[in-house]
């Protein structure tokens, strides 16, 4: 007769590779969000630059949207 594997060990198992994915996909999370943070920085910066050499007028809505994106990103570091 075969022995079967006891459920417990087979349940904390389970429940150790989930947790491992659910902390995998929390690191790529925070980095993709320190990531877009890092990048929506540099645009708004070389935005405002270049319109102020060209003497474009600077889209207040986009910026507003950068911004927003902004304080939610870092709000959402700041969780961590």
């Amino acid at each position: 007769m075969s022995k079967k594997p006891a459920t417990n060990a087979l349940l904390l198992d389970a429940e150790q590779t989930v947790e491992e994915e659910l902390e995998e996909l929390w690191r790529r999370t925070c980095r993709s969000n320190n990531e877009l943070i890092t990048a929506l920085e540099r645009l708004r910066q070389n935005y405002c630059a270049v319109a102020g050499k060209k003497h474009i007028a600077i889209s207040e809505e986009l910026l507003a949207q950068v911004d927003t994106a902004l304080r939610r990103a870092a709000e959402a570091r700041n969780l961590v």
